[in-house]
């Protein structure tokens, strides 16, 4: 019995070992090309498209007009393909309300395209020119119905919900507003503490947009913020006869950096067939066991559609 056994353990072994070597020659990696991508830098028209602030996070690659695959930027790609001059298009990506789990190409950005000499075992770099950045502008289906920097004149208004006591105001000092390059105001919104009863602040768009597509039509609110609470986004629907339904989108939790959201109001508009025009709100509400008052700070809203 103990021989039978040795003499099938030598069988299993050998059958092992070619099975392994199969698999490995099954796994030869390829020679490749390599691609690294560093990331977006966007380029706007200040005075008609804002700023050219983005959280572009993740990167379409398509080799020669074929998908290669989906990256989060920074990433060094390896291309399994011959040496020679190659088609390259990068199309930026966003996560949709702020979710990593809902990542898509943002519909509002151009694709950077470039064509590339690749040389197997070789690192290149996309815009190497440029510091390795690949460039994106707004495209032209991109439809802006407001532009909110707190620069000059507000688009926003309070609503009567808000708490008399917790004042949002436009603030300058430089360690407070949202750091860019000319950049000299934000927004702030405090919210008081107290233990009477809960505090709330809602903002609204002063003007109600009646040109915002249905049928599935994208339509996007950008928004950059630093918030120590929670707050959230989202659209007033307004019927012809005055009736408003209010529909929240999205909470947004607290970021202690400024962060930038991209947040997609497609269900909220495409569903409300009833109304004929929106306007967008963002609110926040602290309750009483909640201890200290909370500061939210918004900056470069932007309604594109």
């Amino acid at each position: 019995m103990l021989q039978f056994l040795k003499k099938h353990l030598l069988y299993l072994t050998v059958l092992a070992g070619l099975i392994l070597v199969a698999c490995e020659d099954d796994l030869a990696v390829e020679p490749a090309a390599y691609l690294h991508i560093k990331g977006f830098n966007l380029t706007t028209n200040n005075g008609t498209e804002g700023s050219p602030s983005h959280n572009i996070s993740t990167v379409w690659l398509y080799v020669d007009g074929k998908i290669q695959g989906v990256y989060e930027v920074p990433v060094t790609v390896p291309i399994v393909t011959t040496t020679g001059t190659h088609k390259i298009r990068l199309s930026p990506g966003i996560k949709v309300n702020g979710i990593s789990a809902t990542r898509s190409p943002y519909p509002f950005y151009t694709d950077y395209e470039e064509d590339i000499f690749l040389t197997q075992n070789e690192v290149h770099y996309v815009n190497a020119a440029n510091d390795s950045m690949a460039t994106t502008t707004y495209n032209t289906k991109a439809d802006f119905d407001f532009i909110e920097d707190f620069e000059s004149g507000l688009s926003i208004e309070r609503t009567s919900k808000s708490d008399s006591l917790s004042p949002s105001v436009i603030v300058t000092d430089p360690n407070l507003i949202f750091p860019e390059a000319g950049n000299t105001s934000s927004y702030e919104i405090t919210l008081r503490e107290t233990d009477s009863s809960s505090t709330i602040v809602e903002l609204q768009t002063i003007d109600a947009y009646d040109d915002l597509p249905k049928f599935g039509a994208n339509v996007f609110l950008e928004l950059n913020y630093k918030s120590e609470h929670r707050f959230v986004v989202g659209v007033f629907g307004i019927r012809s006869g005055g009736q408003v339904n209010q529909v929240p989108t999205v909470t947004v939790n607290p970021s202690d950096e400024w962060n930038k959201i991209y947040i997609n109001l497609v269900n909220e508009i495409s569903s409300d067939v009833a109304a004929t025009e929106f306007r967008i709100f963002i609110g926040a509400v602290k309750g009483t066991t909640e201890v200290g008052e909370k500061k939210i700070y918004l900056d470069n809203i932007k309604l594109i559609h």
